[in-house]
């Protein structure tokens, strides 16, 4: 079973970006995503505001421009949720996903995964919601 250096917990415009340093630095490195690739950019039909894109470029086509590169240097995805993450006595970490545990220790029962990364990055992701507030006036309805 493949063990890593270091696990990324979000697979977002954070968490890949960290994939792209950590896997150029030569560490085995595994990125965790529970939706999609490029987290909430690769669902904007157009991002604006990206260096080296004057024209602006679609958020999906970013996002995979984005996974392309971390993977270019060797880093991985995997599509599980992370459910609980915790250090363990001896200083270590435990991940756990659906399918089983991430643990760099031997274990009674079998795991599925190991991630025997002693450093995890956690790259929040969010998610658009509905603010529960009356709409502003546009400012051409005072005109």
């Amino acid at each position: 079973m493949k063990e890593y250096d270091i696990a990324i917990v979000g697979g977002g415009g954070a968490g890949l970006t960290a994939a792209v340093y950590a896997a150029r630095a030569r560490r085995s490195t595994v990125v965790f995503e529970r939706l999609v690739t490029g987290g909430q950019i690769a669902t904007t039909d157009i991002v604006e505001n990206f260096p080296g894109f004057p024209e602006g470029v679609n958020g999906f086509d970013l996002a995979q421009l984005m996974l392309k590169q971390a993977e270019k240097f060797g880093a991985e995805m995997v599509y599980e949720g992370v459910e609980s993450l915790e250090r363990t006595e001896d200083s270590r970490f435990r991940l756990e996903t659906a399918s089983g545990a991430w643990d760099r220790m031997r274990s009674t029962r079998p795991l599925k995964s190991r991630c025997p990364g002693a450093t995890f990055s956690l790259a929040a992701t969010a998610a658009p919601r509905a603010a529960n507030r009356p709409a502003k006036p546009a400012a051409t309805d005072s005109l």
